[in-house]
């Protein structure tokens, strides 16, 4: 969410919960085609969007975009 915070252009006052039930709802998806970067860390946290965000982290350590965009920015194999 931090990139959402730093955009350039306003959102409205929805936009942020748009974007999370976005990302709630592509949970399974993200992290199928995490597991295709990386393993998936080993969480002890209970909340989905945790070990998704966690995993995001890992799969792109040291890339110049934010985790999130880094993903949006990866070509994967479907």
């Amino acid at each position: 969410m931090a990139g959402v915070c730093q955009a350039q252009q306003p959102l409205s006052d929805s936009a942020p919960y748009r974007i999370w039930k976005r990302f709630q709802k592509a949970q399974s998806t993200i992290r199928t085609a995490l597991t295709n970067i990386c393993e998936p860390p080993g969480s002890a946290a209970e909340c989905p969007e945790q070990i998704t965000l966690a995993h995001l982290q890992n799969a792109f350590q040291g890339h110049s975009l934010c985790p999130a965009a880094a993903f949006g920015a990866t070509p994967l194999s479907a």
